[in-house]
């Protein structure tokens, strides 16, 4: 057997952790790591939402000036 163990969880993200963290009775470093790990996958959760956010705001913005100039070119016609 390998010194670690890979498998992919429910949500299809791939883990490889260390086979000895399985076999340790408190288990401390498997809770550390699937911790770190939800706090990562949240952080990075964040980050997307944020990026996303300007991306719609930039859109929405860029939607209205090109709104205001077909309507500003309607009104001329």
């Amino acid at each position: 057997m390998g010194e670690y163990v890979s498998f992919c969880d429910l949500n299809g993200d791939k883990h490889e952790l260390r086979f000895a963290w399985f076999l340790s009775p408190s288990r401390k470093e498997l809770k550390e790591y699937f911790a770190n790990y939800k706090k990562e996958a949240k952080l990075q959760q964040i980050a997307k939402c944020r990026r996303n956010i300007e991306i719609y705001k930039k859109c929405i913005l860029e939607g209205e000036e090109e709104l205001r100039k077909l309507e500003e070119e309607e009104e001329l016609s």
